[in-house]
Parts: C-alpha cells; structure tokens; sequence
C-alpha cells in the first residue's frame, strides 16, 4: 500500500523537487524506517514502519529510474535497462541469503537495525557525490 500511495504522491508532486535530493531522502528515509522496524514491538507500528518504507521507496526509486532513463542513449536503453536489472535482482538476492545467514547468529531485530543503519548510512553518502546531490 505504501508503494501505491508514494507512486501516487510522487506523481503528482514530483515534478518540483530536485531528483537527486529525493532520491537521497528517499533512500535515507527507508533505512530509517527499516532501523524503527528492528525496535517496534506492537504490529500497529510495525504495519505503519512497512508502509513508511514503501513510500520512502517510491521517493528514492521513481526519480532513480528517471534520471537512469533520461542519461541512458536510446540506442543502449534496452541492453542497459536489462543489465541494471540483472544488477539489482542479483544484489537483493544476496542481501535476501546474507541477511538469512545473519539472522541464524543474531536476532532478527538486530539484523533489520543493522541493515537500516547500513541503508542510512548510503542514503546520506549520497550527499558526497555531487552528481546524484545536484541532480
């Protein structure tokens, strides 16, 4: 639900906003929510934390495909698209396996902690690069 409202939200507003610092809030805003995620303890606030990280996806993920989209030759967008695919389903199936494998030496709570700080952490790098920063 979180992912159709932010689609929805980011449609209508986007347009005004830089896409680099969005994608940095975005991303910044999900490890946050994953990081409250390892604390909650009532399912009320665990349901309000999934659907904060499924808007805060949208915030980072509809401006990334834009940029990707507008920077990328039309010549190579099908071959380019298809590697950056390949690129990201492999990577969530790592993290997916890496994540499984820490969780059987640690809490979950800690693992969904761990993870968010790590995601803040690259959310707030972005800042570093001035060219997703000025985007």
């Amino acid at each position: 639900m979180g992912n159709l409202i932010g689609g929805f939200a980011i449609g209508l507003i986007g347009a005004r906003f830089a896409k680099g610092r969005m994608i940095i809030v975005g991303y910044t805003a999900m490890g946050l929510c994953v990081l409250l995620l390892g604390f909650a303890s009532e399912l009320p606030a665990a349901v309000a934390l999934m659907f904060g990280i499924g808007v805060a996806n949208m915030v980072f993920v509809i401006p990334s495909q834009t940029l990707f989209q507008e920077r990328t030759p039309n010549n190579m967008l099908g071959r380019v698209v298809s590697f950056r695919y390949a690129l990201v389903a492999g990577a969530m199936t790592l993290a997916m396996g890496g994540a499984g494998l820490f969780a059987e030496l640690v809490p979950v709570q800690v693992v969904l902690a761990a993870f968010g700080l790590l995601t803040i952490g690259a959310g707030l790098g972005g800042l570093l690069v001035p060219a997703l920063r000025d985007a």
